[in-house]
């Protein structure tokens, strides 16, 4: 279900196109489902919470690198993908998540800076395939 949800938001920019809000908005509405039919209210509104504090947390991240350095690292975009995916990963998975996604970003970067390549990477796939690969180890650490 997780990557038939994150399939258009991967591939919309792809084809030149900006994914709904709509799309994100199902995405975290499934995801506090999910919650809630695997742990009942209390996970439901745990993993809420977690996609709260991921949705602060990268805005005031963003606000104050763009603040500092006038470089935009996220878009609108990919922070309401985080934070929608930190809805369907809980707080230990949100965790993960945004480890995960800013290590291989700044190595991308680094790497982009190194081979002088200018624009910059893909960071919606590379969210998108964060959120696959924790969704993934949790399925995997619970079965």
């Amino acid at each position: 279900m997780l990557i038939l949800l994150l399939l258009p938001i991967v591939v919309l920019p792809w084809e030149g196109r900006r994914p709904p809000a709509a799309i994100y908005a199902i995405l975290a509405t499934i995801g506090a489902l999910f919650a809630f039919t695997c742990n009942g209210l209390d996970g439901a509104a745990m993993n809420i919470g977690s996609g709260l504090a991921c949705l602060i947390l990268l805005l005031m991240s963003v606000s104050a690198i763009r603040s500092a350095t006038g470089l935009q690292i996220l878009t609108g975009g990919q922070i309401k993908l985080l934070s929608s995916g930190a809805i369907w990963l809980g707080t230990i998975g949100s965790l993960a998540m945004i480890t995960l996604t800013g290590a291989v970003l700044f190595t991308i970067a680094i790497f982009h800076r190194v081979k002088g390549i200018a624009h910059r990477p893909d960071t919606g796939a590379v969210a998108a395939a964060m959120i696959l690969c924790v969704g993934v180890g949790q399925l995997m650490f619970l079965a």
